[in-house]
C-alpha cells in the first residue's frame, strides 16, 4: 500500500499528483501491469509512473523518471513498430543496473515492436497454459496465437540468440503465460469496478519483470538470458 511504503505514484516528473486525465484503455493496462508484478513479487516495492501523454517523448520521460525513483526494472505493455531514428532512442531504456522488459505486442508475426526490439531490453512474448484432464499434476505450455514476435530492421542480433530466419535482433527473448487472466480494475467509476479477463503480452511482461525483481537481478539484458540458456 501507500501508506506502509510498498507503492508509490508519480507524474512523469517525479511529482505525487497533477496526475494525467483518467483514459480506461490505458488504466485497464495500469491494473493489470501492477497486479502481475505484484503476483510474481509480492514482496517487491512498486512504483507507477504515469505519462501526460501515449507519446515518445512523454513515455521516455516516465522510463527516467521510473529509474531516478531507484527501479531496478521496468516494465513496458506498450509498443510500435520501429521507425528510423529508434537506434538513437534505444538509450532511454538502456541503464546501467537496471533491466527493462516490454511487451512484443499482440498482433502475431510481423515486423518488430519498438521498445521490445531495443539491445538492452528484454522482450517479452506470450503463452497459453493448460491443465490437462488426463494428468492433474502437470501443465502444458504452448506458444499464444496473437502473441507478436519478428525481426528487428535496426538492431543487431544480441550474442548467443540462437535461430538463422533473422539477420537481426528477433523477438521475443523470452515467453510467459498471457492468456485468459483474470484482473481487478480499479480505473473506471467505483459502481463500474471490478474483475474481468485480459489477454496479451501486457500480461506476460510484467510478470517476467516481477520475477526479475524479485532475484535482484536488475541490470540483466537479452545477451544474458541466452549466456545462462533461458
Amino acid at each position: 500500500t501507500t501508506a506502509n511504503g510498498c507503492f508509490s505514484k508519480l507524474n512523469q516528473s517525479g511529482e505525487a499528483g497533477h496526475y494525467p486525465k483518467p483514459n480506461e484503455s490505458w488504466g485497464i493496462e495500469t491494473a493489470l501491469d501492477l497486479q502481475m508484478v505484484s503476483a510474481a513479487c509480492p514482496i517487491c516495492h512498486i512504483v507507477l509512473v504515469e505519462s501526460n501523454h501515449p507519446s515518445d517523448v512523454s513515455l521516455a520521460r516516465a522510463e527516467q523518471t521510473a529509474v531516478a525513483a531507484g527501479a531496478i526494472v521496468t516494465s513496458h505493455s506498450y509498443g510500435r513498430m520501429e521507425l528510423t531514428g529508434d537506434d538513437a532512442e534505444s538509450s532511454t531504456y538502456d541503464h546501467a543496473g537496471v533491466t527493462a522488459v516490454a511487451s512484443t505486442g499482440d498482433s502475431g508475426y510481423g515486423p518488430a515492436n519498438f521498445p521490445a526490439s531495443s539491445p538492452g531490453v528484454v522482450a517479452v512474448g506470450g503463452t497459453v497454459l493448460s491443465h490437462p484432464a488426463a494428468d492433474p499434476q502437470g501443465w502444458t505450455e504452448k506458444a499464444w496465437s496473437q502473441a507478436s514476435s519478428g525481426c528487428s530492421a535496426l538492431f543487431d542480433k544480441p550474442a548467443g540468440q540462437p535461430g538463422t530466419a533473422c539477420a537481426n535482433r528477433s523477438v521475443a527473448d523470452v515467453s510467459a503465460v498471457a492468456s485468459d487472466l483474470a484482473i481487478y480494475d480499479t480505473s473506471v467509476a467505483k459502481d463500474l469496478r471490478g474483475w474481468l479477463t485480459v489477454s496479451g503480452t501486457s500480461a506476460s511482461a510484467p510478470l517476467i519483470a516481477g520475477m526479475i525483481a524479485r532475484v535482484g537481478n536488475g541490470g540483466l539484458r537479452p545477451a544474458d538470458l541466452y549466456a545462462a540458456g533461458a
